[in-house]
């Protein structure tokens, strides 16, 4: 008796990079039973360690936005001199990430009061 196959929408690259992820953690087909959803989620897609080393956000982000207000500077070449004093500081992306989250908190917003009629 023939089983019928639904047919799903997922891309080819999902697909493959779900095969990847089985190849790496080394799973047998078929797999144990007693591998519940789960586990077998926690198996494939284990925690991305993002945690910066400790002190590596101790930067003057106000000076940083100060910075990047002159002519020719970018947040690379900001991120660059950073490196060059810690080493084993922020990625350019995790950089990138805590400056904008920086940048969200700041009031954009000018509120002028004034009186009706003036």
């Amino acid at each position: 008796m023939s089983e019928k196959i639904s047919m799903r929408k997922i891309s080819s690259n999902t697909v493959g990079s779900c095969l990847r992820r089985a190849k790496e953690a080394r799973f047998s087909w078929p797999l144990p039973p007693e591998l519940d959803d789960a586990q077998l989620e926690q198996m494939l897609y284990r925690p991305v360690r993002n945690k910066a080393p400790q002190g590596s956000h101790d930067i003057d982000w106000l000076q940083i936005h100060k910075e990047l207000k002159h002519k020719g500077m970018t947040r690379y070449l900001l991120w660059d001199e950073y490196k060059q004093y810690h080493p084993n500081g922020l990625s350019y992306s995790q950089f990138c990430r805590y400056y904008n989250r920086w940048q969200e908190k700041i009031d954009t917003c000018i509120r002028q009061s004034h009186k009706a009629g003036e």
